[in-house]
C-alpha cells in the first residue's frame, strides 16, 4: 500500500517541518521566522515527514503579489533522499500552490537544470565583476563631500534600506542574524537621489563579496565601491551588477577585471489564468492581443489555448476558444517576460520559420518590457 501523501503546513501545524528544516536548512529558517505567511508544503510517508518545500507569499504594502518566493528545492530527510519525492510530487506541489493563491513562484538556486526540469527559467542574469580593488576602484575621497555617521544596529534588511534617505556620508550598520558574522551593510547617500547600498560580506582569506547591490546614480555607486575598497583591506572585491552595466564605467581599469555570468533567478509561472504584470514596464498604450497554446505537463490547467492581452493596464491572459499562433511551452513564457531577448532570438528559440517570423514579433511585442527584469535583492 502506498503511504506517500502531500500536504500543505501551516501556523501551529509546521512546527515539525520547522524543527526538521531548522537543522538541515538554517539559512533559509532564519529568513522566514519573522515572516507569519510562510507555509510549507510537505511529504509524507504515513506520519513521518518525508520531506518539505518553503513558501514565502510575496506582497507590497501589505498586499499580496500572487507571487512567492520558493526557498530552494526543498529538503528530503537522509532516509528518503534519492527517492526524488520532491520531483515526483511537483504537480501536487504546483496545485497547492495555485489552491493558496499563487501565481508565479520566484526561485534562487544553484540547481538551474532541475528547476527547468520542473518548468522553471531562468528570468534574472548578473555579471559578477572580480578583481584587486586599488586598481578597480578609486578610494574615495573622504571630508566634505560625504559625511561619515553609524546608525543604530538594525535586526531588519528593510529598516535598513527604507531608512535610507535619513543618512548622509557613509553609515555601516550590523546586518540580521541569518548573515554570517563579520557581513554588514552599507550606505552611501548624497542626497538628490544619490544613493547606493550593499551588503559587504567576507570569504575565504581577504576576499569580499558584494551582493544586494541597489542603486539610484552611477555616481553613489562608485563612490559605494570605492569606500569599500578603502576600508576592507581586501585582495580581491567582487560585486554582482546588472548583465548590460557598463564596466568601463563601473572600474578604473577594466581590464584587471575578471567577468563571470551568472544564472541569478528562475521564475516559475504557476498559474496563467492569476497572472498578471501591471508594472509600468508591462503596460502599453496599443492594445496588442495574440491567441497562442501553452504547453505545461505538470500544471494541466495552464495547458490550453490562451489570448495575450497587452494594453494600458499590463499584461493579463484570459481562456480563449480561438485557434492559436503558436505552440509555446510555459518555460519560454518567462524567457520572453524576462526581456533580455529580441523577436528574432525568440523566434530561434521556439524553431519559428521565417514564414511565422511575424508571429514572434506579435508575441514578444506583446510579452516583453520595456527594460529586462533584474534585482539584487533575494527572494
Amino acid at each position: 500500500m502506498n503511504r506517500i501523501t502531500t500536504t500543505v503546513m501551516k501556523g501551529a501545524d509546521a512546527e515539525e517541518a520547522r524543527a526538521v528544516l531548522e537543522i538541515f536548512m538554517p539559512q533559509h529558517m532564519a529568513l522566514v521566522q519573522s515572516d507569519p505567511g510562510a507555509f510549507y508544503f510537505a511529504v509524507r510517508d504515513g506520519l513521518r515527514l518525508a520531506a518539505a518545500v518553503i513558501v514565502r507569499p510575496m506582497s507590497v504594502a501589505g498586499t499580496p503579489t500572487g507571487s512567492a518566493c520558493l526557498l530552494g528545492p526543498g529538503h528530503s530527510l537522509p532516509h528518503y533522499r534519492g527517492r526524488r519525492l520532491l520531483l515526483e510530487h511537483q504537480p501536487q506541489f504546483f496545485e497547492a500552490l495555485r489552491d493558496e493563491g499563487i501565481a508565479i513562484g520566484l526561485l534562487e538556486s544553484p540547481l538551474c537544470s532541475w528547476h527547468r526540469s520542473t518548468g522553471a527559467e531562468i528570468i534574472v542574469y548578473a555579471q559578477r565583476v572580480s578583481g584587486p580593488p586599488e586598481g578597480m576602484f578609486p578610494l574615495a575621497a573622504m571630508g566634505q563631500e560625504y559625511d561619515t555617521s553609524y546608525a543604530p544596529l538594525c535586526s531588519d534588511v528593510n529598516k535598513i534600506r527604507t531608512s535610507m534617505g535619513e543618512y548622509r556620508g557613509f553609515t555601516i550598520s550590523e546586518m540580521p542574524k541569518s548573515l554570517d558574522a563579520g557581513d554588514f551593510q552599507l550606505m552611501v547617500s548624497g542626497g538628490a537621489h544619490n544613493d547606493a547600498v550593499c551588503t559587504v560580506m567576507r570569504e575565504a582569506g581577504s576576499v569580499v563579496k558584494i551582493e544586494h547591490l541597489a542603486f539610484t546614480s552611477l555616481e553613489a555607486i562608485r563612490q559605494l565601491l570605492s569606500v569599500i575598497a578603502g576600508m576592507t583591506h581586501a585582495t580581491s572585491v567582487s560585486v554582482a551588477v546588472p548583465i548590460d552595466y557598463p564596466l568601463e564605467i563601473m572600474t578604473r581599469r577594466p581590464e584587471l577585471a575578471t567577468v563571470r555570468t551568472e544564472a541569478d533567478k528562475l521564475a516559475r509561472i504557476i498559474d496563467l489564468r492569476g497572472t498578471r504584470f501591471s508594472q509600468k514596464a508591462f503596460c502599453h498604450t496599443t492594445a496588442i492581443e495574440i491567441p497562442i497554446f501553452v504547453q505545461d505537463e505538470l500544471a494541466p490547467w495552464n495547458q490550453r489555448v490562451w489570448s495575450v492581452r497587452r494594453d494600458c493596464n499590463g499584461v493579463s491572459f484570459h481562456p480563449s476558444k480561438e485557434q492559436a499562433l503558436a505552440n509555446v511551452h510555459i518555460r519560454d513564457l518567462v524567457t520572453i517576460i524576462s526581456g533580455r531577448y529580441s523577436a528574432e532570438q525568440i523566434a530561434f528559440r521556439l524553431g519559428f520559420s521565417k514564414e511565422d517570423f511575424s508571429i514572434a514579433t506579435k508575441l514578444v511585442g506583446a510579452l516583453r518590457p520595456e527594460v529586462p527584469a533584474y534585482t539584487s535583492d533575494e527572494w
